[in-house]
């Protein structure tokens, strides 16, 4: 993540809080997702209970181990 970021500016977009007021939300680096990136590289997971946007990166992520 730290890679990914390093030297950009990083752009997030809140949309709403969860169960404890923590923000929620997306951020972007030059337009990539990084929430998505996160997933795909296996250091996060979908959390479906806020959101089904990365359920199919997390299947992906998963099948390729």
């Amino acid at each position: 993540l730290a890679r990914l970021v390093a030297g950009q500016i990083v752009e997030c977009e809140e949309r709403g809080l969860d169960k404890y007021k923590r923000v929620l939300g997306i951020c972007r680096v030059g337009g990539l997702d990084v929430n998505g990136e996160i997933v795909r590289h296996g250091l996060a997971w979908a959390f479906v209970r806020y959101s089904k946007s990365y359920v199919d990166v997390e299947a992906a992520a998963r099948a390729a181990r």
